[in-house]
């Protein structure tokens, strides 16, 4: 059994030693899904609470919404954040691709909750998402 929240939040970011135009800075209007799985509903008949699900993915909302995803080994991106207040800037130690960034997540997300499997789909444009999975045991 699987149960899907959704969310969408803007952010900004730019990718370093990469030869496209996403080396400029710009920006995205993201939809992420996490998708909980498990074998077995719970006491009260639930995979998990939607409320409860939707408080962790508010905290992902938190660190990501309005902010500056930007890779923290590129000087240019130092300079970039120089002069903005630190909370606007979310700090990688890789490229903030849509990859790494539903990595971070699904590793944020894979304490907090408790399933089999943990579904983690970002959509970094309307027709273009990756999907990553993270196997786990209850």
């Amino acid at each position: 059994m699987q149960v899907t929240k959704t969310i969408t939040f803007a952010y900004g970011h730019r990718l370093s030693s990469y030869d496209g135009k996403c080396k400029m800075l710009h920006g995205h209007n993201a939809t992420l899904a996490v998708t909980i799985e498990r074998e077995h509903l719970d006491d009260t008949g639930f995979v998990l609470d939607f409320s409860d699900l939707k408080k962790e993915l508010m905290k992902i909302d938190a660190i990501f919404d309005h902010k500056l995803i930007l890779n923290d080994k590129d000087e240019l991106n130092h300079k970039i954040a120089e002069n903005l207040p630190e909370d606007w800037i979310v700090w990688f130690r890789n490229n903030p691709t849509a990859e790494n960034i539903a990595i971070f997540i699904g590793d944020l997300l894979e304490s907090e909750i408790v399933c089999d499997k943990l579904i983690i789909k970002l959509w970094e444009t309307p027709t273009s998402y990756v999907e990553h999975v993270v196997h786990k045991k209850i």
